[in-house]
């Protein structure tokens, strides 16, 4: 096996919070390259030991892999997921089926959330735009029996602009 450890002094750390700061939420992303997968194992983490982390794995895209790779390893672990939805992926080439979907949610403790109904960067939306892409999304998701992670929202790209939070609390997804 090939162990990746990263020490204090490799973290990045955003949203305005110091490495002194009590740690409750990180985020592990993994970027592959074109045509690569990228597959990590979390193992436990200890530091100053007070509580075993919790984490969430979030996968973006429902791409076709998650299926057939990540879901599997997944649950020789015994680990549930989340994966971000957007039914401009759904049923095309490299992507999951609403089968699919239904087949890794119906296990029990995955989540399938709202990813914005085409998939569009918010940063590039009005107040009404954003609520229509969440709204027609929940739509989406209900209509199939996807239920779950309708209530939470992976915003697209990660994008966001002032509206956003307007958006998602008209909407009521978190």
């Amino acid at each position: 096996d090939n162990y990746f450890i990263v020490g204090r002094g490799d973290w990045t750390m955003t949203g305005g919070q110091l490495l002194t700061d009590t740690m409750t939420h990180m985020r592990l992303r993994l970027h592959s390259g074109t045509g690569l997968n990228a597959i990590a194992y979390v193992g436990p983490m200890y530091m100053n030991f007070y509580s075993k982390p919790t984490f969430v794995f979030i996968f973006d895209d429902n791409i076709l892999e998650q299926y057939t790779v990540s879901y599997p390893e997944m649950a020789v672990y015994g680990y549930k997921g989340t994966i971000s939805c957007s039914q401009y992926f759904v049923g095309t080439a490299g992507y999951m089926s609403v089968a699919q979907l239904l087949d890794i949610q119906n296990v029990g403790g995955w989540e399938i959330c709202n990813h914005g109904f085409d998939h569009i960067n918010f940063s590039t939306l009005s107040l009404t735009q954003q609520e229509e892409q969440i709204s027609k999304q929940r739509a989406y998701l209900v209509s199939n029996g996807l239920t779950s992670g309708q209530n939470y929202l992976v915003l697209p790209q990660g994008g966001h602009n002032a509206y956003t939070p307007q958006a998602c609390r008209n909407q009521g997804v978190m």
